[in-house]
């Protein structure tokens, strides 16, 4: 029999690269790696949660986790923060109203997304661990509290705000009634129209100056 014939078994040229499925890598993976965190939070819960898991969700080696987080509170936090708006590029326009608007908007928007699903699982986690309790109001409650103290008082050099307002409370008010609202009703419950009237009917009366 002829060695060239039909029969004989024939090599298979090498894949070309363009066949192999591209690596992630920076921004990209960690954007894979952010989104895999929340679906495991949603379906495990923080207790659950597991670099293995993540790592598998996310198609990526646990190498790839190692080397950015060196615990899982770090993975949880970080994820989350992938997921949230910068508080410090929030807009000055020089209205207090439309800052007001404009930062609850964006609390109201995380809370009603897949971010939130995650902060409900791990508000009720944290009330027995102590360290992710303390990592959830460093990094994520306090640099957004101190975004919004900001923005009260730069309002109140304008003029819009009183001076016996600057207090600590004050910037706690709206994001506890949207969270508070949030945990008891879901995030179907806060919707633009929830925001203007905290807003208006709450914050306004509480902050406006005689002469704004």
């Amino acid at each position: 029999m002829d060695g060239s014939s039909s029969g004989t078994l024939q090599a298979h040229p090498p894949a070309s690269l363009g066949d192999r499925p591209k690596r992630r890598r920076g921004a990209r993976l960690e954007l894979a790696i952010s989104r895999a965190v929340l679906e495991e939070l949603a379906t495990v819960g923080f207790g659950g949660l597991t670099f293995e898991g993540v790592a598998h969700r996310a198609k990526t080696g646990k190498s790839a986790l190692y080397r950015r987080w060196p615990t899982k509170t770090d993975l949880v936090i970080e994820s989350i923060l992938e997921n949230l708006p910068n508080p410090q590029e929030a807009p000055g326009t020089g209205s207090l109203r439309e800052d007001l608007l404009s930062f609850l908007g964006d609390v109201a928007a995380g809370l009603m997304g897949p971010v939130g699903i995650a902060m409900r699982v791990l508000f009720a986690e944290a009330a027995g661990d102590s360290r992710l309790r303390s990592a959830i109001r460093e990094r994520i409650i306090e640099p957004r509290r101190k975004a919004l103290t900001g923005i009260i008082a730069e309002a109140c050099r304008r003029g819009e705000v009183r001076e016996d307002a600057l207090i600590p409370e004050t910037a706690e008010v709206g994001p506890a009634l949207l969270v508070q609202r949030f945990l008891e009703k879901g995030g179907s419950a806060i919707s633009r129209q929830v925001v203007v009237r905290i807003v208006d009917k709450v914050l306004l009366p509480l902050l406006a100056s005689d002469r704004s």
